[in-house]
């Protein structure tokens, strides 16, 4: 039969005592909240202006149009780190992050 000690041998082998993790902020415009993309605003893109309306195969003539857009982090140099997420065209630019005021 093994006897089993009470007493640790060495004094790193003592339990020690763990503090209370804390618990992730709920706030989402706390800086500490993780995966977020932070605060963004919306910005637009004009073009198929008068007199260069966008023509379409009916010849109908589209414009001027409004394209809304968000960015998030930053381009590198060579432009490679750049992604285009499209939605609906009647939908929000909103992609993430947080818009002053949420």
């Amino acid at each position: 039969m093994r006897a089993l000690s009470l007493m640790p041998k060495k004094a790193d082998e003592m339990t020690k005592v763990s503090q209370p993790k804390k618990e992730p902020s709920k706030n989402p415009l706390d800086p500490q909240t993780v995966h977020s993309a932070g605060m963004v605003q919306t910005k637009y893109f004009h073009f198929a202006l008068p007199p260069d309306e966008l023509t379409l195969e009916s010849g109908e003539k589209l414009g001027p149009i409004t394209a809304a857009y968000e960015t998030y982090g930053t381009l590198n140099d060579q432009g490679t780190n750049a992604v285009l997420i499209l939605h609906a065209l009647s939908g929000d630019a909103h992609a993430a992050g947080f818009h002053r005021g949420d």
